[in-house]
This record gives C-alpha cells, structure tokens and sequence, in this order.
C-alpha cells in the first residue's frame, strides 16, 4: 500500500518520501534557494535522480531493504549536490559538499524511520 511521508525539521531538509505500491521509494528534497540552471545526465538518471529542480530521486525494489535505502539516500544527496553546482556555479569546497550530504543524509534516515522502514 502507497505511503506518503514528510519530514520538516529546522536546519533540515524538507524531505517529502513516497513508499509506492510496488515497494520502490521516491523523494523529493526541498532546499531552499535551489534553480539549477540544467536538466539530468543519463548517468544521474540511471542512479536514481529524476529531477533537479527539486532535486528528486527514485529507489527501485530490491530484496535487501537495506541496500534499496543506500542508493535512495546516496541519489538523493548527489542530486542535492549537482543542483546545487548547476545553481551557483561552483561546489562550495570539500566542507560544503560534506555538510550537504550530512544534512540531506541525516533527513532522509528521519524520514525512512518515519515510514517505519529498519535504517
């Protein structure tokens, strides 16, 4: 049965997590401030990224939960990073693209545990 999440927290992410019918996950990831100036690669469509703006990801069924959640979580904070680099140019540095994935990770495991996934 399809579930709909979201988790909004300060200084997180708004996170907006669909468990579909089919068992696959799709998020959304609203940061605010984001208009990416491109569209998706093929290599970040076939990781999981649907859309930059919102950054949007999709997670295919697998048998192991686990390894269905660490690709939704790892597509979620490069399509964060991508749109991100394609919004002002540059990447922030190393210490930028290591608090957005701490941040963006951080949110998305919430919003797992929300939908009562095991992370």
């Amino acid at each position: 049965m399809a579930a709909t999440i979201v988790y909004d927290r300060p200084g997180a992410p708004r996170v907006t997590l669909t468990r579909t019918d089919q068992g696959a996950f799709e998020a959304t990831v609203e940061v605010e401030g984001l208009e990416p100036q491109r569209e998706t690669t093929p290599e970040e469509r076939f990781a999981g990224i649907l859309s930059l703006n919102p950054p949007t990801v999709r997670a295919r069924p697998r048998r192991d939960a686990r390894q269905m959640h660490r690709a939704l979580i790892a597509a979620a904070c490069r399509a964060v990073v991508a749109a991100a680099t394609s919004t002002t140019g540059t990447t922030g540095g190393p210490g930028a693209i290591v608090c957005t994935y701490l941040r963006v990770s951080l949110a998305m495991r919430q919003a797992l545990r929300l939908l009562d996934e095991d992370i």
